[in-house]
């Protein structure tokens, strides 16, 4: 069976659309030759079941922790390293790897499940695959809500039939489309789910679900019309999924960090299970610990070496003793701003942070400061427990504590108040906190505050902050002699407008190249 399963994991990834990082600057617009290989169900099973690795690769590292770089709940440490710096300073432009990557690697796939549903289509028995085809139809619907919210302005009623917004496409393409409307890429993002949730209907949800299930469609049809607007919408499918009672939410600190450290699958709706004997694999968020082993000769600003002095009965000299210590390595550290927003009684603190000795480079020296802790070191992750830290973990593509936000925010958008406190109560008392009784914009900061910290360094900050038309400024570091603070405007004092351009990431330079110019490019860039 697993062999069965690779076989078509390999197909989808042999297709000309993009697969290397030779073929980045081309766009995924021929046309797809061959026919789907759809004789039998276990074929469209095999075919189904080949979504997860790719997008196992897809969920972490840059294309997920480059918009939180981006935001304002981090400063870059004193470092050698250089990963993401262009993105944190703003620096980044149209040639960027990672930006042509998410593009390509996100369309690449979009035109994979085209070419499946092309197959499925033509399939002689549409009831005993229609989960398969449910779960085409979701992964299609997952990766151009990753696009719209990476490469597009945030959704705005008034002006969403002339905003830009995808290519948008059903089948196999011979030219890249030109971009629709905001409007109608949200319809058809909706429209896929619709017919997902409809196709799932049967293949019912369950804690730490390994592929897309009824719950997964319920959960992404939530969240984009959250970010669409459409607020009724979004309260009744999170309200739907919260009330449901099958997704628990954890109430002690020892099983939430069990959940982020071990990869425990509480509250989690899909979870995608990760295998290193396949190589099935996710890019990593290192950068945020990176512990390593160090000599250090200060710690907290206090020399840690002794000097003595030893009579030989020959000559005297002196000893100089270093500690040596597990350390923190983290390029990025949360600013003091953000750990601000955690009461010491939230059970979350202890997990999401993680307070520990970090290295400052070129200095000998240690800071007991904070670091991201949401991605340890997992384990049983590894091949052997001694070794390596890989800070492999298994993506969480959706968690029922979003779907919580989602309830209270979008009932506060259509003046409910009774359960906008209601939902965000409910999840404020699981992780240790006591009810705010508020009303009015008061309310509104609290569901935002909650959103930032229950969510935080997954990915949602950037967005959250262009639809909310707040202004990316920067906040207080925790200490100020470990970050970098020359050109202070780019680091740890940069205040960029919602409105910047650089909000919106730029279409690929070779995708407007491939169209002879005239594919048109997001503005300002």
């Amino acid at each position: 069976m697993r062999r069965a399963i690779k076989k078509y994991v390999y197909l989808i990834a042999a297709l000309p659309l993009l697969n290397s990082c030779a073929d980045l600057d081309q766009q995924p617009y021929n046309t797809l030759g061959g026919e789907v290989p759809f004789k039998t169900v276990q074929d469209a099973k095999n075919w189904a079941t080949g979504i997860y690795p790719k997008l196992i690769k897809n969920h972490f590292g840059p294309k997920m922790y480059l918009t939180d770089l981006q935001s304002d709940f981090l400063n870059m440490k004193i470092t050698s390293q250089i990963s993401g710096r262009d993105f944190h300073t703003w620096d980044f432009n149209d040639g960027e790897a990672t930006v042509k990557s998410a593009w390509a690697d996100s369309y690449t796939a979009i035109q994979n499940m085209n070419y499946a549903l092309q197959g499925f289509a033509n399939f002689s028995d549409q009831e005993s695959i229609k989960e398969y085809i449910g779960q085409a139809y979701l992964a299609r619907a997952y990766y151009n809500t990753y696009l719209v919210t990476h490469f597009c302005k945030a959704y705005n009623e008034a002006t969403a039939d002339t905003d830009l917004g995808l290519s948008i496409f059903d089948y196999q393409v011979k030219d890249f489309p030109d971009r629709s409307s905001l409007r109608a890429t949200y319809d058809y993002i909706l429209s896929d789910i619709s017919k997902a949730k409809t196709l799932l209907a049967g293949k019912a949800g369950s804690v730490g679900a390994r592929e897309f299930t009824v719950d997964a469609a319920k959960a992404l049809d939530a969240r984009v019309r959250l970010y669409k607007g459409d607020w009724q919408g979004a309260y009744n499918s999170a309200k739907e999924l919260v009330d449901g009672g099958k997704y628990p939410l954890v109430t002690s600190a020892a099983t939430l960090q069990k959940v982020w450290e071990n990869d425990q699958t509480n509250e989690s709706i899909t979870q995608l299970a990760v295998s290193l004997s396949t190589g099935e694999r996710p890019e990593t968020n290192e950068l945020y610990i990176a512990k390593n082993t160090d000599a250090i000769k200060m710690i907290d600003g206090v020399a840690t070496y002794t000097v003595r002095v030893i009579n030989d009965g020959v000559r005297t000299r002196t000893v100089t003793s270093t500690v040596v210590l597990s350390v923190g390595m983290a390029t990025y550290l949360p600013t003091q701003s953000f750990i601000d927003l955690f009461d010491s009684s939230d059970i979350r603190k202890q997990t999401y942070l993680l307070r520990d000795y970090v290295t400052v480079a070129g200095t000998g020296a240690a800071y007991t400061l904070y670091m991201v802790g949401k991605y340890r070191d997992n384990v049983k992750l590894k091949l052997r427990a001694d070794a390596n830290p890989t800070y492999l973990h298994e993506p969480k593509i959706f968690r029922i504590a979003e779907q919580y936000l989602i309830a209270a925010e979008a009932a506060y958008k259509n003046e409910d108040v009774t359960n906008a406190q209601k939902y965000l109560n409910l999840l404020r008392r699981a992780r240790g906190l006591s009810n705010v009784s508020v009303t009015g914009d008061a309310l509104y900061t609290e569901i935002k505050n909650e959103r930032n910290r229950e969510l935080c360094f997954e990915g949602f900050r950037q967005h959250d902050l262009k639809r909310w038309q707040q202004d990316v400024v920067r906040g207080t570091p925790q200490r100020m002699d470990v970050i970098i603070t020359t050109d202070a405007d780019k680091y740890y004092q940069l205040n960029k407008p919602y409105t910047n351009y650089k909000m919106v990431w730029p279409v690929p330079s070779a995708n407007i190249l491939i169209r002879d110019g005239n594919y048109k490019q997001n503005p300002g860039w």
